[in-house]
């Protein structure tokens, strides 16, 4: 269950029956028994702050608060389950959490060495796609790797990544390949990616065919 702290009250209470028993029972009297399920969920809680203006916004990380992905984790996951507790005493729903109990894990900023691991495994996952609809071994390299590195909005989490992937290297390869279409067993090496005026990117990428073995 994604943002679970945008639901109504009257869904949340739904939940106290469902942790508590592992079953839930409607109108009807027909019952769903959920003790063969794990139930997740989410939530951005402590992760907003609201500005003079009344505007909500993601908090910026700081190197001189917990809000930091150098920052201490023990103290940055405290600030957060104090927002999340603070939120449930807000909306009269103390019980609920205390059916989720020590079961919060409060997930740390993304820092440098992480997104550069996320962003090399969500390339690899594109090389696979095309190699399978292609069939065209296509590499890129740590310069263009860089570059999609250097668009991620880390403070978005890993969907900033992702973002950034499909915007600096995903668009402008499905481009390429649109245009100048490889030919089955070509080896394509993107060697360089680069944001030009208006927001759009393209790439400079060779296509050769790979060494006879």
């Amino acid at each position: 269950f994604d943002e679970i702290e945008k639901a109504h009250e009257r869904i949340l209470d739904k939940f106290l029956q469902i942790l508590s028993d592992g079953r839930l029972t409607d109108g009807t009297g027909a019952t769903v028994y959920f003790t063969e399920c794990v139930l997740v969920f989410t939530s951005n809680l402590g992760m907003f702050q609201t500005k003079q203006v009344g505007d909500r916004v993601v908090r910026e990380p700081n190197p001189d608060t917990a809000y930091s992905p150098d920052g201490s984790y023990d103290k940055f996951a405290r600030l957060i389950s104090d927002a999340v507790e603070e939120h449930f005493q807000k909306i009269e729903r103390p019980e609920l959490l205390n059916r989720l109990g020590n079961n919060i894990v409060v997930l740390n900023y993304i820092n440098d060495k992480i997104a550069r691991e996320i962003v090399d495994r969500m390339i690899d996952q594109v090389r696979d796609r095309v190699k399978s609809e292609f069939n065209v071994t296509l590499e890129v390299s740590r310069l263009a790797r860089d570059e999609v590195l250097s668009k991620a909005e880390k403070k978005f989490g890993g969907r900033g990544i992702y973002s950034a992937v499909e915007v600096a290297l995903v668009n402008p390869l499905a481009q390429y390949l649109f245009r100048t279409p490889p030919s089955a067993g070509d080896l394509m090496v993107v060697e360089g990616l680069a944001e030009r005026e208006g927001g759009l990117w393209e790439l400079q990428a060779t296509v050769s065919q790979p060494p006879a073995t």
